[in-house]
């Protein structure tokens, strides 16, 4: 199954407490203590607290279920690069998380 991550972030952009976000796939990352090496879709994000279930009840009817992040990670600030884009990489791993697209770029 594709998700379009762009529109993932978009739409958690778009959430009123969520100041800003990082959409990332990442692999072997979960919420709870069933972690497997499946793709998942992880968040990173500035802003007030939010939890899975008011995050689903804000994507889901606009980008489907398929489409929320499955980690959720809240950060002070978004690392970003000297040019002023956030950097994925350095966010991720501050946030804990690997980055990748596949199973061997995405372990930790």
């Amino acid at each position: 199954v594709n998700v379009d991550l762009a529109a993932v972030q978009e739409r958690v952009d778009q959430h009123p407490r969520i100041e800003a976000s990082l959409i990332i796939p990442t692999f072997g990352q979960s919420s709870d203590a069933n972690t497997t090496d499946e793709p998942r879709i992880a968040m990173v994000y500035v802003g007030e607290p939010v939890d899975h279930e008011e995050l689903r009840a804000w994507i889901s009817p606009t980008l489907g279920a398929i489409a929320c992040p499955t980690v959720i990670r809240r950060v002070d600030t978004l690392t970003r690069t000297l040019t002023g884009k956030v950097d994925r990489q350095a966010t991720a791993a501050s946030a804990g998380l690997g980055i990748g697209t596949s199973r061997k770029e995405g372990a930790a």
